[in-house]
């Protein structure tokens, strides 16, 4: 590492390394909340700006079930379902957030220079599908 910054993951790393020498054979559990970022996720509206093509009202309570960053000459298009076995499940909350930030390519950058990230006119929640399940039963 010479040459280089040590960072956050390699001093826990390191730490972790001497615990399990000084110690010996340790079980050790990962925290269900840290697992919670990696399960089958899906994005539900919060609330909703900007112009909305059919001129009702934002999709509030409503789950992502398609996304199109480049539809309508890339100004974007989305579908939003009630039905929960109609919306779209990411693997993870990384790739979740990665669809709602997704910038277009027809038409990358909005008049006032910001990126043109069409979903992001939404305030969305990423929530685990696993937790929505177990609420509905």
């Amino acid at each position: 590492m010479v040459g280089s910054a040590i960072t956050r993951t390699d001093i826990w790393t390191l730490l972790v390394v001497v615990i399990v020498a000084a110690v010996g054979v340790v079980a050790f559990k990962i925290p269900d909340r840290w697992l919670v970022d990696m399960e089958p996720c899906v994005i539900q509206c919060v609330e909703g700006t900007g112009l909305i093509v059919n001129g009702g009202p934002a999709p509030v309570g409503y789950f992502l079930s398609a996304y199109n960053p480049d539809a309508f000459e890339g100004y974007g298009a989305a579908r939003w379902v009630a039905d929960l076995d109609e919306a779209l499940v990411f693997n993870d909350q990384e790739t979740a957030y990665r669809c709602w930030k997704q910038q277009s390519r027809i038409r990358p950058f909005r008049e006032d220079g910001q990126k043109n990230r069409p979903l992001t006119a939404y305030t969305i929640e990423v929530i685990p599908l696993r937790l929505l399940k177990e609420n509905a039963s």
